[in-house]
């Protein structure tokens, strides 16, 4: 008998206008790199960006919480040593799936995308439930407010 897998139930609002949001289902199996592509999709994103993901908790407001918050960011961040200081971008968000973050309902976390217009969203992890073997992950739930265009 196959292991069942865990999927995360998550609400991905943009930072600047919270009222403009996702409500995404990603598998616990699944890495940051199919978060980044479905939370693109969902919000109508191009792709040819870099971002990041950073792990900040609970609700942290305190400034200096993306300094010291664990950081995952695009692969390409991590292949042209020459061009980007890849130190400074964590670890590859490809390699890293979701459910060796330990995430808990509630609990917040943020992504950056595009790091020349930044693009900021709030995650929050609204539940944890056993994913239905039957359905493709990740999967968009719910939309609630209308896309910005991304060049505006």
């Amino acid at each position: 008998m196959a292991e069942t897998k865990n999927v995360l139930i998550l609400k991905v609002a943009l930072k600047m206008k919270k009222s403009v949001w996702r409500r995404i289902a990603i598998r616990e199996d699944q890495t940051l790199h199919a978060l980044f592509h479905a939370i693109n999709e969902a919000f109508d994103w191009d792709f040819d960006h870099l971002y990041s993901f950073f792990i900040t908790g609970v609700k942290n407001a305190s400034r200096k919480r993306i300094r010291e918050s664990p950081r995952y960011s695009h692969p390409s961040c991590f292949e042209e040593p020459d061009f980007f200081d890849s130190g400074s971008f964590g670890q590859d968000a490809s390699r890293t799936s979701i459910g060796s973050l330990e995430l808990a309902p509630k609990m917040a976390f943020e992504y950056l995308f595009d790091f020349g217009d930044e693009w900021w969203h709030v995650i929050i992890v609204e539940r944890i439930e056993p994913a239905d073997p039957e359905t493709r992950y990740p999967l968009l739930l719910e939309s609630h407010g209308e896309s910005f265009d991304q060049y505006s």
